[in-house]
């Protein structure tokens, strides 16, 4: 059963509480609750539980993921890309983690938490992962490459993610890397103020 992936994130908190009270060692329901609470905007309590699953299970990736969103909702940026980090360190490979640490690493505000050259590396892992059938990875490479400066390459590969996007229907992500490309045309990085 899964409540939370059906949108009763109330019924979900309930259920994952009585399931930790009968075995608070319970690394993936410790995760599990967090998301819910997240999707309830209870952001410190989801961050303990996170934390608790990483305790319980150091190498439970997703756990680091997830207190990294959370971190990052926050404005704690570097403790987020930490969590990315050590996820990674676990799990080289996950497309979706990379992806996440290379489009903060790309597009932060902060200049002092981006690397052009690490977003492109994680970027274009999580792109081959993904076998190139993600857009918003595609999207996160191509930005990753604006801060690189190396902007044909980003016209390309924002170009490419747009066309995806479309095809798949979800214009919903096609506008915002249409305005992303407007940026790349002009030779300038995107910046943002908040996560994707």
């Amino acid at each position: 059963m899964n409540l939370a992936r059906q949108g009763e994130f109330k019924k979900a908190i309930a259920h994952y509480s009585e399931a930790l009270r009968i075995n608070p060692q319970y690394a993936e329901v410790h995760d599990n609750l967090g998301i819910a609470l997240s999707n309830e905007g209870e952001t410190e309590k989801a961050r303990a539980h996170f934390r608790e699953a990483i305790r319980l299970d150091p190498e439970h990736t997703m756990a680091h993921y997830n207190l990294a969103i959370a971190l990052n909702m926050q404005g704690r940026i570097g403790q987020a890309i930490e969590q990315l980090r050590q996820g990674l360190r676990v799990q080289p490979d996950r497309p979706k983690m990379a992806g996440y640490l290379a489009w903060i690493l790309a597009t932060c505000e902060n200049p002092s938490y981006r690397n052009g050259s690490e977003a492109v590396r994680l970027a274009e892992l999580a792109v081959e992962r993904a076998k190139d059938s993600e857009s918003t990875f595609l999207d996160t490479l191509a930005a990753a490459y604006a801060e690189a400066g190396r902007y044909d390459e980003a016209r390309k590969t924002a170009q490419k993610a747009i066309k995806l996007a479309r095809s798949l229907g979800q214009d919903d992500l096609a506008e915002p890397i249409e305005q992303r490309l407007q940026l790349y045309e002009q030779d300038r990085p995107y910046h943002q103020h908040s996560t994707p």
